[in-house]
């Protein structure tokens, strides 16, 4: 009774009367007409039906020797592992730990905990948990490779799983495009590195985060997992929100040269935990479309306004950061949203951009960039500048296989610093970075990955394209990466290890809902 009167009050509400005018009038604008006849017009083109065709087959890699390869893997690790738990039985440790059957007890909790599931929660909080121990074990082994013993922890849990259960082995194409990238990064690294050591390092840097998707995407069994997931996700991100808030009201001090001289007038850009405020304003980036999406996929009203609330308070947490590349990768993932999912959402957008550059600070960071004082700023030591270098060095080098991991453009450049002579910085463009390190090979190659991952967010959209609600997530997710791989091309976003494993991490999920959605018809709640 008490849901069903806060539903009436919402349905009565100012709020909700404002937002069914909107949508009334939205939905009768030429803009509305408009999009409905480039619709039509678009689904009755030659390549979309094609597209389409596409996307409306099975996986290539369900029917693949890949799928069956890993079939064969999974059961044999099952049959192996019934051998051993049969053998522990049998054995007198088994006998005397009897009374400690603690699996038993953990099956019978509501917690229902399990190694696998806490590795879950634990993954959803990989930013906090770094932080922490970057901060209190800083310069130790702790510090340094707490990651890397999380990673093999979560490779383990899987070949356990395999052991203990026969699961269908999931397989996608992202797969096949992430052993594709490791194997062309592996012969640049072992043919193409003059210093093994630091190609090696390079090579790790580059491709080691990407693990988690292989991780998650194995231990991610039912829907409850990913709510798990995605849960802690989101609030880890409202709390990084309001933490960024809280700073832009108290004015926390700014860790470093933030702001050009001519912006000398603002007074703090927001970093929360992270330390730098365009890093912050990526994650922002990646976290806001779904947290959005909970607004659609969430059925109690004050849920709703719950997730509407928080999105807000994310947008501003992403403003107050000052980082341009992410207010661009925010504005791509509304944007994108918006087409996909409501088009009644680009009304409202409209007018937050509206209201944003309203706002003098904001706008003054935004008419900087039309400046000469800034072109001839960046000329003389800014981006422009680097990248002028850097495609010189590439050019200069072998441009297949460029000039070597590690060696230029990135943090494990900066930390050896191998050539003398040489003035080393970061790139300030992932994407340029990885063509300097790699050449046209790894440039190419990290693209099909990409585009792998982006298109099989694509697969589990179009499979629920009829229910906005189950289509809220997986949109949210590909427009929130799509974001973040916008603003790669003004930052080095996937240098940070925390970007790397969220990035991937979400593609897990988006690439695990179709077989969700025909095992578990109902939606997330």
């Amino acid at each position: 009774m008490e849901l069903e009167a806060g539903g009436m009050i919402w349905q009565n509400s100012l709020a909700s009367r404002a937002w069914r005018y909107v949508d009334g009038v939205a939905r009768q604008s030429v803009m509305a007409s408009a999009c409905r006849a480039f619709k039509r017009m678009l689904f009755n083109c030659a390549i979309v039906r094609f597209f389409v065709w596409i996307l409306e087959r099975d996986s290539a890699t369900e029917t693949s020797w890949y799928k069956r390869a890993l079939q064969a893997v999974n059961g044999w690790l099952f049959t192996v592992g019934q051998a051993l738990a049969r053998g522990y039985r049998n054995c007198l440790l088994a006998k005397l730990l009897a009374p400690l059957n603690w699996r038993a007890a953990c099956r019978s909790s509501r917690l229902a905990f399990s190694p696998r599931r806490a590795y879950i929660f634990l993954l959803a909080l990989f930013l906090p948990i770094d932080a922490l121990l970057r901060r209190f074990f800083e310069g130790s082994i702790i510090s340094s490779y707490w990651d890397e013993v999380f990673l093999i922890v979560g490779l383990l849990l899987v070949v356990q799983q395999r052991m203990q259960k026969k699961l269908t082995s999931p397989a996608t194409g992202i797969d096949i495009a992430m052993a594709f990238f490791l194997g062309v990064s592996l012969y640049l690294c072992f043919f193409n590195s003059p210093d093994l050591g630091i190609g090696i390092e390079g090579l790790r840097a580059v491709v080691q985060y990407m693990g988690f998707f292989y991780v998650l995407s194995r231990l991610i069994e039912t829907r409850s997992d990913v709510n798990l997931f995605l849960y802690t996700f989101l609030l880890l991100g409202v709390g990084l929100a309001l933490h960024g808030v809280y700073q832009y009201v108290v004015g926390a001090p700014m860790l470093g040269n933030w702001v050009a001289k001519a912006e000398a007038d603002l007074r703090t850009r927001v970093y929360s935990i992270v330390g730098s405020p365009n890093i912050f304003g990526s994650i922002l980036v990646l976290f806001t479309p779904v947290m959005f999406a909970m607004t659609y996929v969430w059925k109690k009203w004050w849920l709703k306004l719950a997730a509407w609330a928080a999105t807000g308070t994310m947008v501003l947490a992403c403003l107050f950061t000052f980082s341009r590349g992410a207010w661009l990768g925010m504005l791509l993932a509304v944007l994108l949203f918006a087409i996909i999912v409501d088009r009644r959402l680009l009304l409202l957008m409209g007018l937050a951009s509206v209201m944003a550059l309203a706002v003098p600070s904001i706008m003054a960071r935004v008419e900087i960039l039309f400046t000469p004082q800034f072109q001839k700023l960046s000329d003389k030591g800014g981006r422009s500048l680097r990248w002028d270098f850097g495609l010189e060095l590439w050019q200069e080098n072998n441009i297949w296989k460029g000039y070597g991991l590690g060696r230029f453009g990135g943090a494990v450049a900066m930390n050896n610093q191998v050539e003398p002579g040489m003035k080393y910085f970061y790139m300030d463009n992932y994407y340029l970075k990885t063509l300097v390190e790699m050449g046209l090979y790894g440039l190419i190659s990290f693209a099909v990955l990409c585009l792998t991952g982006l298109f099989q967010t694509v697969r589990a959209m179009f499979a629920v394209r009829d229910d906005r609600r189950q289509l809220a997530l997986p949109a949210a997710i590909f427009c929130g990466c799509c974001g973040v791989l916008l603003h790669c091309y003004f930052e080095n976003i996937f240098e940070v290890p925390y970007m790397v494993a969220y990035f991937w991490a979400l593609l897990a999920v988006a690439s695990r809902l179709p077989a969700l959605n025909r095992a578990e018809p109902a939606p997330i709640d």
